[in-house]
């Protein structure tokens, strides 16, 4: 671990979650051996037995956004990294690639710098050919995707009783006024590539067993249930780009009928 970084990995969670937290891990130490960041871990009263994460034990449930900033105001690092507990590493992480991108985030004033690009950028970046800007229109400009923070910008983006999903749509709109930028690495060229996300309506995805199964990560599959094969298939689908391109075009319809009261 390298103190001089002012980086922390940060990794929001909850007691509910700890299941989640044996395949994280597995993946994480696994692809990114030579972490140079201290791991944070939050969540209520539980923590992961290894002494590279530290935990920080709020002690009850505060909801998402006062648990963030609760931990956030605990580490002394200007930056953090911020983890989803469900996204499973796929590939080795090049750390000085993530190392170069940190000193960009510290050098030219970034609010964010999005290591996975979901959703990627949509302006070139000229001071760097590996990144692109996020525009202040840009939907999801605010994500929680795996990204560098400067942890005042983002504490500045969050609102007491915030949600995560709230915090990305209203978070959006509020980052629209301020004046650091907002990157992005290029979607052909990840900086940290993940398997995301395995846990959707507290159900373990099936691919996401199976993917577990394959690289010999451990999960205990006792504490929730796990999707079904067929619901997979059909996940799979409905996910194919023109099916999911008309399931959008329909519910947008849906949305813009205005039911006509008796005198219409």
């Amino acid at each position: 671990m390298d103190k001089n970084t002012n980086c922390s990995i940060v990794i929001p969670s909850c007691d509910a979650y700890s299941d989640a937290w044996d395949p994280f891990f597995g993946f994480f130490f696994k692809y990114w051996p030579d972490c140079p960041f201290q791991i944070y871990l939050i969540s209520e009263t539980k923590s992961f037995g290894d002494n590279r994460v530290k935990p920080i034990l709020l002690g009850k449930d505060f909801g998402w956004a006062n648990n963030v900033d609760k931990a956030l105001k605990q580490i002394p690092d200007k930056y953090f990294i911020y983890f989803l507990e469900d996204v499973f590493l796929l590939k080795t992480v090049d750390t000085a690639r993530v190392l170069r991108l940190l000193e960009i985030t510290k050098r030219d004033n970034v609010a964010c710098l999005r290591l996975y690009p979901a959703p990627g950028p949509d302006m070139l970046y000229t001071k760097d050919k590996e990144l692109g800007i996020i525009g202040k229109n840009a939907p999801y400009r605010v994500s929680t995707m795996t990204a560098i923070w400067n942890k005042n910008s983002f504490l500045e983006l969050m609102r007491s009783g915030e949600n995560a999903w709230q915090m990305e749509w209203d978070g959006t709109k509020r980052s629209s006024v301020m004046n650091e930028l907002f990157l992005s690495v290029y979607k052909k060229n990840p900086a940290i590539d993940y398997y995301a996300t395995a846990i959707k309506r507290g159900k373990w995805f099936y691919d996401a067993i199976a993917l577990c199964k394959k690289e010999g990560i451990y999960v205990d599959t006792s504490k929730r249930k796990v999707e079904t094969r067929n619901k997979y298939i059909l996940r799979k689908i409905y996910s194919f780009p023109p099916i999911h391109f008309i399931n959008r075009v329909i519910r947008r319809i849906k949305k813009s009928i205005i039911p006509r009261g008796n005198n219409a």
